[in-house]
């Protein structure tokens, strides 16, 4: 089965991507980006399966879930979870290893690429996520991979949605109760937070202007 998703630039583009594990792109104009996006889409694979020794446990699995997410302004976005649990003892549930990419640069996108490290940023990211954890002892316990100077580095999955980023908080395995996907908009994030490169492609939608 083939999915069309359309990506607009000065003229309308067609990509077609493959509807397997990991959703390869099949059909691009440019054959240099469409095999370096597969490329690390193949990195990834070769990342989501137990070890050959592991897998000889009878309760050993792997499973991969995927979503492409956000196609739009040359950017890509795959939303990739697994759930798995190699050594038969330790299961692990909706794990991110999402992927964005940029097709006019031709390069996988970090959050270094998204927002200036400015504490306009860090503060709305931060204030999110507390509002999105109800529980106290959670908040307590988040703190600490919040308040992190590698927040960005270490500690946050990502992919674009259609309405907004959605956010991951990579937590040890007896914190991960404590925290959901958030979602912060497009608005909030163009209005309230230092951005950069790919969402300046997207503040002409989102940003709100200045009255006169």
């Amino acid at each position: 089965m083939i999915n069309t998703l359309e990506i607009t630039y000065a003229q309308e583009v067609k990509i077609k991507f493959s509807q397997t594990t990991i959703p390869y792109i099949e059909e691009y104009e440019n054959l240099a980006v469409k095999n370096a996006f597969n490329g690390e889409m193949t990195k990834i694979l070769n990342t989501l399966q137990c070890n050959s020794k592991q897998k000889k446990s009878p309760k050993a699995f792997w499973d991969n879930y995927t979503r492409v997410a956000y196609t739009k302004h040359d950017i890509v976005s795959v939303k990739i979870r697994s759930n798995y649990n190699c050594d038969g003892v330790h299961p692990y549930n909706d794990v991110d290893h999402s992927l964005t990419y940029d097709l006019e640069i031709n390069r996988v996108i970090t959050l270094f690429d998204i927002f200036l490290k400015k504490e306009e940023t860090f503060k709305l990211i931060r204030e999110k996520f507390y509002e999105n954890t109800t529980d106290v002892n959670c908040k307590d316990k988040i703190n600490f991979y919040l308040e992190s100077e590698n927040l960005f580095k270490e500690y946050l999955a990502f992919f674009l949605d259609k309405n907004g980023i959605v956010f991951k908080l990579k937590l040890p395995y007896g914190l991960r109760f404590c925290t959901k996907d958030l979602e912060i908009s497009y608005k909030d994030i163009i209005n309230k937070s230092a951005y950069t490169g790919v969402l300046k492609k997207l503040e002409a939608e989102y940003k709100i202007k200045e009255e006169k």
